[in-house]
């Protein structure tokens, strides 16, 4: 009994690891990693505009991934409204939102009843999400003037902390 116990022990992980492995469409799971060229987004505005990576190069770019339905989404965005009030002066810097499993409808009605001046986009697809390697929202993704991915920020954050902002401006002077 024991020594089953023990291969049991030693298969399971095996098992799970092919398990995870085979649900992916690669093989592998893809992930935006610090330090390299940032994957690709594909999003597009409320007017139907799409916005790609490339039209965006010598730009520092932050992606957040949100949604009207996530609490922590809800907590985050004051904040994030008013750092883009902050730094939307710098001529290269451009903020991307990104809606997760959710509708322009609502994302258009959540910010005007909040009278939020951020820019929107759609995924369709959420092709844009499954390239970033999220796991939830909110997520954000900062990008520099290069393309490549300086960090990844996995929940909320107060955006308009004076730390955040002067280093968003260090990196606008790169």
């Amino acid at each position: 009994m024991r020594e089953t116990a023990l291969k049991a022990k030693k298969v399971l992980p095996v098992l799970f690891l092919v398990f995870l492995f085979s649900c992916s469409k690669s093989g592998t799971t893809q992930t935006a990693t610090p330090g390299k060229p940032a994957p690709n987004i594909s999003v597009v505005d409320f007017q139907g505009k799409p916005l790609t990576l490339p039209a965006l190069r010598g730009n520092i770019v932050l992606v957040n991934f949100w949604a009207t339905w996530c609490g922590s989404c809800q907590l985050e965005k004051p904040t994030l409204n008013a750092f883009y009030k902050k730094v939307s002066g710098l001529p290269d810097f451009r903020l991307v939102t990104v809606l997760y499993n959710d509708t322009p409808e609502n994302a258009k009605q959540y910010i005007a009843q909040h009278g939020y001046t951020i820019p929107v986009f759609s995924d369709p697809g959420g092709k844009t999400f499954a390239a970033y390697g999220c796991t939830g929202v909110p997520e954000s993704y900062l990008i520099d003037k290069k393309g490549i991915l300086r960090d990844k920020i996995i929940g909320p954050i107060n955006w308009d902390s004076p730390d955040v902002v002067s280093y968003i401006e260090k990196l606008a002077k790169e």
